[in-house]
């Protein structure tokens, strides 16, 4: 089990229920730090609420660099998916107000300073004093009042998340997916949009074909059977919904895949011969 506490996650590694002769029981507990790998003791009371949450493995595979981010390639279905180093994007993209401390005025007179001169190692000088600024903007910025409104949008996107990834097979709608976290339709599509910048109705066709393609590539299934296993009544339907996603039909796609990367599929049986 993975619990969320003051915005950490902690796999239990072990609990225990304490009975004492007098005073109230409790659960005791050795839970494991996910980010940092520490392990540390928590003792919660018996009616206690804690945050679960729903964790997805994915192997990636490192690509490049992306500003501040980190590309990487999901080995599984061939995405690409963008990490945040440490996830400042989504918490200077809330407008506000803010009173510069003294570090951030002692930063900003220094970029002055060297921005106006031609010293030695000037551009790399001017990027760690950005970077230093940045970070202390972020940082003081995430001590204000709308911080809990945004940890509340995650959990609420890493509870859809969940969702989509136990219903996607059923074509549940946008409607259905906001019913089932007590929230509207269009709350849902702007929480999606503030963490991906896509709606809540696009990141459900994207998983759908996310799994389309990768029976396309690591299974010998017909065209047909993949769509029904993907909750299609209509194949041509599951075909026209991946070509306007893909620009390749699903046939183009198996074969293109297969011709560019005939080695990554060593080793795979069935990928000689197909029927759709």
């Amino acid at each position: 089990m993975t619990l969320s506490i003051s915005g950490k996650l902690y796999r239990v590694e072990s609990s225990v229920k304490v009975t004492v002769a007098k005073g109230t029981p409790f659960i005791k507990t050795k839970l494991k730090d996910l980010t940092s790998q520490e392990l540390v003791e928590k003792n919660f009371k018996l009616n206690q609420t804690i945050n679960d949450v729903s964790l997805v493995e994915r192997r990636l595979e490192f690509l490049y660099p992306e500003g501040n981010d980190y590309l990487f390639l999901d080995i599984d279905n061939l995405d690409q998916v963008l990490v945040p180093s440490e996830g400042l994007r989504r918490v200077l993209s809330i407008p506000m107000v803010l009173t510069s401390s003294s570090k951030m005025r002692t930063a900003m007179k220094q970029l002055s300073v060297d921005f106006g001169g031609r010293q030695f190692g000037r551009a790399h000088v001017l990027r760690a004093l950005t970077a230093m600024l940045i970070g202390l903007v972020a940082r003081e910025m995430a001590t204000k009042t709308f911080v809990p409104d945004v940890k509340t949008n995650m959990e609420l996107f890493e509870h859809f998340e969940a969702l989509l990834e136990e219903h996607y097979r059923e074509h549940w709608n946008v409607s259905r997916y906001a019913a089932a976290l007590s929230i509207t339709p269009t709350h849902l599509s702007r929480i999606t949009r503030l963490v991906t910048g896509h709606g809540a109705s696009q990141l459900i066709i994207d998983r759908i074909i996310r799994e389309g393609r990768r029976n396309l590539v690591y299974t010998n299934l017909s065209i047909s059977m993949i769509a029904y296993s993907l909750g299609f009544r209509d194949p041509a339907y599951f075909s026209r919904l991946f070509s306007e996603a893909t620009g390749l039909a699903p046939r183009e796609f198996r074969s293109k895949f297969l011709l560019l990367a005939p080695s990554r599929n060593a080793g795979h049986s069935g990928f000689n011969e197909y029927t759709a």
